[in-house]
This record gives structure tokens, sequence and C-alpha cells, in this order.
């Protein structure tokens, strides 16, 4: 009985050993079939730690702000305060002044030269600011802010009192075009001189207003007087110009 028994097992362990190494018996996964990666296996955006939606990115260019090339006045960054003077310094002058005569004028634009209705030649130099003739000017293109016309007296004077005519105060004798109300005019303009004070002066642009606009400033001493424009109206024709300056020093006390 022993010896069957033994051989009994010796048979079923060769079976089993049979089976193991032909298969049968046991399961197998099926072969895998490589695929090509679809859509759905290609690397998504990432997201926001916070779990919100990632934004797009934009160019960096998309939020930059238009160039304002027709600015009516400076930049922040540029402006100056309204007047400077001396700590100490007078009221503005009361007494009798008299008018100056300036030897020079320079400035840092000059409109190119062009022709009146009649097809005459006109020019816009700086000079044509200080030769006593409001049908005259110094021009320039654009809104002005920024420029500056320098006038030059020839020797050190008691200065108290400035001002100009804001625009192109010119009538055309050809056609009767309204220089000034077709021009850009100046309402605002900063005066400096040579002591390192400076005085804002602003003016009327209505188009009526086509003269003088004088302001009497504390007494200052000076060889050299610089206007810089500050502002200005906008008119049809978009030019700048001032037609006259007038400056008056100190001839008797207030």
């Amino acid at each position: 009985m022993a010896v069957t028994t033994g051989i009994l097992v010796l048979v079923a362990g060769a079976y089993a050993l049979g089976s193991v190494l032909t298969g049968d018996g046991v399961d197998t996964p099926d072969a895998v079939t490589p695929r090509r990666p679809g859509p759905l296996d290609q690397e998504s955006a990432a997201k926001p730690d916070d779990g919100s939606e990632a934004k797009p990115q934009q160019d960096p260019q998309s939020n930059a702000q238009p160039d304002k090339k027709d600015r009516d006045e400076p930049a922040e960054s540029q402006k100056t305060p309204d007047s400077k003077q001396r700590p100490g310094a007078q009221q503005p002058w009361k007494g009798s002044v008299a008018t100056l005569e300036p030897t020079r004028a320079k400035a840092g634009c000059v409109y190119p030269p062009s022709v009146d209705a009649a097809g005459k030649k006109v020019h816009y130099r700086p000079s044509e600011a200080i030769d006593a003739d409001p049908a005259t000017a110094w021009r320039c293109a654009g809104r002005g802010a920024g420029q500056s016309l320098t006038i030059k007296l020839g020797e050190m004077v008691r200065i108290a009192e400035v001002g100009l005519v804001a625009g192109y105060a010119k009538t055309d004798p050809s056609d009767g075009t309204d220089r000034y109300a077709e021009n850009n005019r100046i309402t605002k303009v900063r005066w400096s001189f040579d002591s390192g004070e400076s005085f804002v002066q602003r003016l009327d642009p209505s188009p009526k207003k086509r003269g003088l606009q004088l302001i009497r400033i504390p007494v200052v001493k000076s060889e050299n007087v610089t206007i810089t424009i500050l502002g200005s109206a906008r008119g049809p024709r978009n030019t700048v110009a001032i037609s006259e300056v007038s400056l008056a020093r100190v001839t008797k006390a207030g």
C-alpha cells in the first residue's frame, strides 16, 4: 500500500510540472498591442495651485499706453511749480515801466517758410516775435508744449513787466483769413530769468483776445529771458505761434 501511494504522488507531481512548462491550466494575460498616443495623452496646460483656471498669457505690448504726441501740457514728471522766486521776494511792481527793445531771439524749433494766400513767402523765425509787428510771428509745429523762445536784451536790466501775443495775430491781406483763430493759441507760459527765478502766466486763448496780454512781476534783474510754452488751445491748423513779445523795465519807484 505504501509503495502504491508513493507512486501516485510521483505521478501527480510530474503532471503538475508538465502543466507549468506547457502553460496548460494557467491564465496568462493577452499580449499588449502598442498604440499611438491620442489627443488625450498630450500634456495639459498647467493650472494655478489655487484651483482657478489658468489664464492665457497676454502680449506685453497689449497693455501699452498710446503715445500721446499731441499732449496739451508736459507729463507730470516734467512739470514745475507755477513760480520760483528768491526768499523774501517783493510783490509785483506797481511803478512806472518802459518798454525794452530786445537785440536777438533764438528758439528750439522753427516752422519752415510757407506762402500766404497771394503766394508770398512767409518766414517764422524767432526774430519775428520781437519786430514790433503783430502780423509776423515765430511759429512751431504742433501744440508747442515744452518749446521755448529766448530773448536777449544785450545788458542786465531790472524787468517788471512781461507779456506776449498768444498766437499768430495776422489777417491774410489777400483773402481775409484770420490766422489767429486758425492756429493754436497759447494758454500758459513760464518766464525764466538769469537769476533762476521764474513766473507762470496764464493767457486767454479766445480768438478775439489777439492783443498783448501783460502781467506785472516782482522786479528781477536779467539779460536773457526765456519763454517756455506749457499749454495751448487747439485751432483748425495744428501750429503754435507768438506774434509779439513785450518786456518792460523799471523807470520810477512805485
